[in-house]
C-alpha cells in the first residue's frame, strides 16, 4: 500500500499539460545501450534538448560517447522544474531530486554508480515528509519511518539488508496504534495478520 501511494503521488507530480515535440531534439537510436544519431555509426556526443509542443523546454542534458553525462533537467509544459539528476556514463550519480507542480520537492535520492546509497526521502505536496530511509547498494537498512500527510507517524520499523526486522508498528492519523508485528529476516513471527490495504490513512 505504501509503495502504491507513493508511486501514485509521483505519477501525479509528473503530469504535464501538453505532449512533447520530439522533432526539437537530436534524432537518436539506441544500440546495445549506447545512443547514436540515426544512420550514424559513431556514438552521439553533444547537447540533448527537447521541447514541449507549446515551445517550452522539456528536457536538457548531454551525451558523451553515447551515454548520459552530467546534469539532466526536466520541466513540465508550464515551465516548472520537475527533476534534476546527474549521470556518469549513463548511471545516476549523486543526488537526484524530483518536484511537485507547486515547486516543492517530491523526492530526494542519493546514488553511487547507479545504485541508491544514502538517505532517500519522499514528501507530500504540502512539504510534509512522507518517508525517510537509508539504503546501501539499493538495500534498505536501519530505521524506517513513514508519515501521514498531517505529520503523524504512519509506520515505523527497521530494515536489515532490505528485509523487515524486529518490531514494526503502524498508527492511524490520530496517532493511535493499529498494528504491532515482529519480524525475523523478513518473515513475520508475531502480531496480527497484516492487511496492507487497511494501513494508514487516505
Amino acid at each position: 500500500m505504501k509503495a502504491i501511494v507513493f508511486l501514485c503521488l509521483l505519477a501525479v507530480s509528473f503530469a504535464t499539460v501538453n505532449a512533447q515535440d520530439y522533432s526539437t531534439a537530436p534524432q537518436l537510436e539506441r544500440k546495445e545501450g549506447v545512443m547514436y544519431l540515426q544512420g550514424s555509426d559513431t556514438p552521439f556526443s553533444g547537447a540533448y534538448n527537447m521541447n514541449h509542443d507549446n515551445g517550452k523546454i522539456f528536457i536538457k542534458g548531454q551525451y558523451v560517447n553515447g551515454l548520459k553525462e552530467g546534469k539532466w533537467i526536466v520541466y513540465d509544459s508550464l515551465g516548472a522544474l520537475r527533476s534534476e539528476e546527474s549521470f556518469v556514463k549513463d548511471q545516476w550519480e549523486g543526488e537526484r531530486k524530483t518536484y511537485h507542480a507547486n515547486g516543492k520537492i517530491s523526492t530526494t535520492e542519493n546514488f553511487i554508480a547507479g545504485m541508491r546509497n544514502g538517505l532517500q526521502q519522499g514528501f507530500y505536496e504540502n512539504g510534509q515528509l512522507i518517508f525517510k530511509v537509508n539504503e546501501v547498494n539499493g538495500h534498505k537498512v536501519g530505521s524506517w519511518v513513514y508519515y501521514h500527510s498531517n505529520g503523524k507517524v504512519w509506520e515505523k520499523g527497521k530494515f536489515i539488508a532490505n528485509k523487515h526486522e524486529g518490531k514494526w508498528t503502524t498508527y492511524d492519523e490520530n496517532g493511535k496504534t493499529t498494528s504491532v508485528r515482529k519480524y525475523k529476516e523478513g518473515k513475520q513471527i508475531s502480531g496480527p495478520v497484516f492487511d496492507a490495504n487497511k494501513e494508514g490513512g487516505n
